[in-house]
């Protein structure tokens, strides 16, 4: 009983804090910039660090704060349902949820078929006939500059030849690690390829829905 009931308490806590951060964020949606979504994370984390001494190894939000942000842009009525709940997996977790409206299906960490390969972008978007229309990836730091952002690169390109119809957007959180070649590279990546956009979200003031804009995802 004390297990179950120490389970039950987890759940509470956990759903209290995922349905405030969310709340802030659907009540500020139109004024939140890409800064402030930079700030609330790297706040919880100096948070973080008085509880547990350290952020590390905690994952998981960065990807959070940008997937609701982009839910509560597009403005549909999502519903959360199990991928696959007919699945026979011994474990529940491992089933992703995705999130529906009568117009897109969004996930985050949800594997896509590409060829003969699985691809595992930190977020998709599809259109009501199931096409991938738009991928997000996010970096909190560029963390080993050129071969990283090369490595980025391939994988876009995967994506877009596979789904030619795909916007991709590089959302990038901390200016460490973020130098002038490092910039150089992505413009001029972005130059050649209309499909693709990257954003730095530290002490950048544009609204976070009108980043969004380049996926071309109608309000």
């Amino acid at each position: 009983m004390k297990a179950q009931a120490l389970g039950r308490l987890g759940k509470e806590i956990g759903e209290t804090f995922l349905a405030q951060v969310d709340s802030f964020i659907k009540s500020n949606i139109r004024d939140l910039t890409c800064d402030d979504i930079h700030q609330t994370y790297y706040g919880f984390f100096d948070s973080l660090k008085r509880w547990r001494s350290t952020s590390a190894n905690f994952t998981g939000y960065s990807e959070l704060l940008i997937l609701r942000s982009l839910l509560h842009c597009i403005g549909d009525d999502f519903k959360e349902q199990p991928r696959d709940p007919f699945r026979n997996v011994k474990d529940d977790n491992q089933i992703p949820w995705i999130f529906r409206s009568s117009r897109y299906e969004v996930a985050q960490n949800v594997s896509l078929r590409i060829n003969d390969k699985r691809k595992q972008p930190d977020i998709y978007v599809k259109n009501q006939n199931g096409y991938v229309i738009a991928i997000i990836q996010i970096k909190v730091v560029l963390t080993s500059g050129r071969r990283t952002i090369e490595n980025i690169f391939d994988d876009f390109k995967a994506y877009h030849n596979h789904f030619p119809n795909v916007k991709c957007l590089l959302i990038i959180y901390d200016k460490w690690n973020y130098s002038t070649r490092s910039k150089d590279m992505l413009i001029d990546f972005k130059q050649h390829n209309s499909w693709f956009d990257f954003r730095l979200l530290e002490g950048d003031y544009t609204k976070i829905c009108q980043v969004y804009k380049h996926l071309q995802l109608s309000e």
